[in-house]
């Protein structure tokens, strides 16, 4: 507790208070003294920037601006940025009071630039790359193979199948031959084990499976669809340092995503996914939410309102088994409705 003066009618404050300020003030003057106040404090909205730009955009921004924590543009594209109040004490105390932080279904993208930039495990890193790039599932992580993932000589990118639980077909060597076989005789013949679906439902190492528009029905499987090449490209850089520490672990089963802390080498839980981006999150001091799925959803959300990319292929690439799913997203603003609405009274005039 740090003494008051009443001369001053200062009231005494804890220790995480004055810390709180000291480092908002210190930050503030940071930035005022680089000179970047007088620019846009969004200018990832300001111009159409390839992925690639967009991010190394973002890491200068990282390094001289206190305004990282802005959200992007709204839906309609007006430029209007949307800004929480500033206040020391909830943006860099350790918990949120309540009703400080409320749940949102989308993780910004540039929080997500954020996150994959600071991230130093090539595990987590891929992992994030996967949900908010690939649009996975957090049960679609989990049931992934090693042998699912491959590279594309074309693009440089990994290469991620994703494949029914049970009935995929994948090819490995059985009694050393090369069979084409399910993932489910796979599991049982070589490793003993069953698909993470079929175990019982208070078991920590259950994945769900919601289903999937399969790319490739025949096969039972999809592949993912990266936002930009850019994603695919980091991914498969990483992959390399991520097998060797997965070698290290000694995991005995296929399953690509392993704990690399505690439990080692057993497969990845969605327990585990979900705490690993809550600290992810708050280490980096990013706004709600911290929900795995968000990422999906931002997906989602930059296909539709950033990209402009056709309904139709926004289903491919999440994967969805209705157009129903995906309509959610494209779904107009009051404010985009009166825009349209005054053009097309413009056009009669």
């Amino acid at each position: 507790m740090l003494d008051g003066d009443p001369n001053l009618a200062w009231t005494s404050i804890g220790l995480g208070t004055a810390e709180a300020y000291f480092r908002a003030v210190n930050e503030f003057t940071d930035w005022a003294l680089d000179g970047t106040g007088a620019t846009h404090p969004n200018p990832l909205v300001e111009k159409q920037l390839s992925w690639f730009e967009h991010v190394a955009q973002y890491v200068r921004r990282l390094k001289t601006e206190m305004l990282a924590h802005l959200a992007p543009t709204g839906k309609s594209g007006t430029g209007t940025v949307h800004t929480r109040l500033i206040n020391p004490v909830k943006q860099y105390g350790k918990r949120h009071p309540v009703g400080t932080c409320r749940p949102n279904k989308v993780f910004s993208l540039e929080s997500f630039h954020k996150l994959i930039i600071h991230e130093e495990k090539p595990r987590n890193l891929n992992l994030w790359l996967l949900l908010g790039s690939g649009a996975l599932r957090i049960s679609e992580a989990l049931h992934t193979f090693v042998t699912d993932v491959r590279y594309d000589a074309g693009t440089g990118e990994a290469r991620v199948i994703l494949s029914d639980p049970r009935y995929g077909l994948v090819k490995a060597k059985i009694l050393g031959k090369e069979v084409e076989i399910t993932r489910q005789d796979l599991l049982a013949q070589k490793y003993g084990l069953v698909p993470r679906d079929r175990l019982p439902r208070r078991n920590l190492q259950r994945a769900g499976w919601k289903g999937m528009k399969m790319h490739r029905p025949e096969e039972k499987t999809s592949e993912v669809i990266w936002l930009d090449s850019i994603y695919g490209q980091m991914m498969w850089a990483a992959h390399f340092q991520y097998m060797k520490q997965r070698a290290d672990s000694g995991a005995k089963h296929p399953w690509y995503f392993v704990n690399l802390d505690h439990n080692v080498g057993q497969p990845l839980t969605a327990s585990n996914v979900r705490d690993l981006l809550k600290n992810a999150c708050l280490r980096l001091n990013l706004p709600c939410p911290h929900n795995p799925h968000s990422l999906r959803h931002m997906y989602g959300d930059v296909t539709a309102n950033i990209l402009k990319v056709a309904i139709q292929d926004i289903q491919v690439g999440l994967r969805h088994s209705s157009i129903l799913s995906t309509m959610i997203y494209t779904e107009p603003s009051a404010l985009s409705a009166r825009a349209a609405f005054r053009a097309a009274k413009e056009i009669k005039k």
